[in-house]
């Protein structure tokens, strides 16, 4: 039972590296116009994303003094 567990964790841990790949557009999707655009498109949404609730929040803090 002991060696079918370790033969059993063994390939799981060798074939980790396929399961765990990476999306296409994480590897760059071959430089593709669409994926560059849709990258950037995403990490500028995902960077605004902070910005905008900080901003919200000094808004909101600034009324409620008023």
């Amino acid at each position: 039972m002991k060696k079918t567990i370790k033969i059993a964790a063994t390939l799981m841990l060798i074939t980790l590296p396929y399961w765990a790949d990476a999306c296409p557009m994480c590897q760059g999707g071959g430089g593709s116009k669409k994926v560059v655009h849709a990258y950037k498109s995403v990490t500028a949404f995902l960077a605004l994303i902070p910005i905008g609730g900080m901003s919200g929040m000094l808004i909101w803090l600034k009324k409620r003094t008023k």
